[in-house]
Formats: structure tokens, sequence, C-alpha cells
């Protein structure tokens, strides 16, 4: 695609003022079409500020802080509060399992991420699900993954 005019275009919206969306596209767009991280940083933290309920551009920025930071403990943060935001957005929350996933063999302060999501977020059944996984596949304790299984298989997303 054109990214000049697409660049253009967000340039001129987030002149006219400080909408949490436009912001957050554009640090995505920064990010992801043009490589440009420092300032996708600033537009994200800019995004964050605008609206800091905002479930979308937290996770957003999350995983910006996870992959392109490898700052995973701030990561974790701001998916909390992504999660938080709202427990029905399930793109926010499969983001946060993703991460919780990619992280499960090579960050020590996984387990703790993970402990402290299910015990935030009781109701969450893809938490309540990756915590299991963690538990069965990483530090094989199969009696206590079975009871997250168990608890995420009760409960009912409609």
């Amino acid at each position: 695609g054109d990214h000049h005019a697409a660049d253009t275009h967000y340039q001129r919206a987030v002149a006219c003022g400080r909408d949490a969306d436009i912001l957050g596209n554009y640090a995505t767009f920064l990010e992801t079409e043009k490589d440009d991280y420092e300032s996708a940083e600033k537009y994200y933290k800019q995004a964050v500020l605008a609206d800091p309920t905002h479930s979308y551009n937290l996770s957003s920025y999350a995983r910006f802080l996870a992959y392109t930071q490898n700052d995973n403990a701030a990561a974790n943060e701001f998916f909390s509060r992504a999660v938080a935001g709202d427990l029905n957005d399930v793109a926010v929350i499969n983001f946060y399992v993703d991460f919780l996933e990619n992280i499960s063999d090579s960050d020590p302060n996984c387990p703790l991420y993970l402990r402290t999501a299910v015990q935030e977020f009781p109701q969450c059944a893809p938490l309540l699900q990756a915590y299991g996984e963690y538990l069965e596949e990483i530090a094989g304790d199969h009696a206590e993954a079975a009871t997250y299984f168990k608890r995420a298989s009760e409960i009912v997303t409609l």
C-alpha cells in the first residue's frame, strides 16, 4: 500500500486532537508498517494517556513492549490492565494468553504472571486453561493442572 499517504493521513488526524482510537491506530501503523518503534512507543503512550481504560490500546502497547522491547514485566502489567478493562474482549484475552504462552519456558516470572492472572480474573476460561497447560507441560503438576482445566471447562461463555 501507499505508506506515505497513510502516514500523512494519520499525522493530520493526530494533530486534530487526542482521540485514543486514532492515536492507537497510528502507533500500530508506525510499529507494523514503518518499523518506527521510537515513534510507535510515543503514540502508544499518548493513546494510553488519552484513554487509560482502552483495552485494545493497552493490549497493543503490551504486545509492543513484549515483542519489540523485550519488556515482559511491563507488558504483563499492560495486558492485565487491558483484560481488567473489558473481560469480554476475546481479542485482548487471546493476546494476553499468547504472550503468556510465548514466555512460559523462557521467562522465570511467567508462573507469577499466570498465578496472578488467574487470581485477578478467576472467571476467564482462556487464562485458566493457559495456567493449566503451564502446570501440566512446564511444571509437571498434572493434578493441579486438572483442577484448572476443570474450572475452565465449567465456565460457560455466550
